[in-house]
């Protein structure tokens, strides 16, 4: 099994709580299970630690367009869907939405 502590050191606490999650189960189960395969919900879709839309305040579109998922940092498009999701809430996201959540690039300290 690969050695994560490196990367853990700086990963957010959710990551962290997957790979505490991770080592609970049993070692035959982590040999053939990778970390990633884990943490993105074992391939069964959205992960189970993102948040519904109802409870991230998801509007679309939003009132404001200087607030859009398009410009938040937790908005990507999926390179094999190719739709819009979210890191942090389930399911697909449009461009021009918004939810509580979101984050500007201008809003991380560097």
């Amino acid at each position: 099994m690969m050695n994560y502590q490196e990367a853990l050191q700086n990963a957010p606490i959710w990551i962290q709580k997957a790979w505490v999650e991770f080592n609970k189960l049993p070692k035959e189960t982590q040999a053939k299970t990778p970390f990633l395969y884990f943490v993105l919900g074992k391939g069964k879709g959205t992960p189970p630690f993102k948040m519904s839309k109802a409870d991230s305040n998801y509007k679309d579109p939003s009132s404001n367009q200087d607030f859009i998922c398009g410009n938040c940092i937790f908005y990507y498009v999926n390179p094999v869907k190719k739709v819009g999701v979210c890191s942090q809430i389930r399911g697909r996201v449009d461009y021009d939405a918004i939810c509580k959540l979101w984050v500007g690039e201008s809003s991380i300290k560097k």
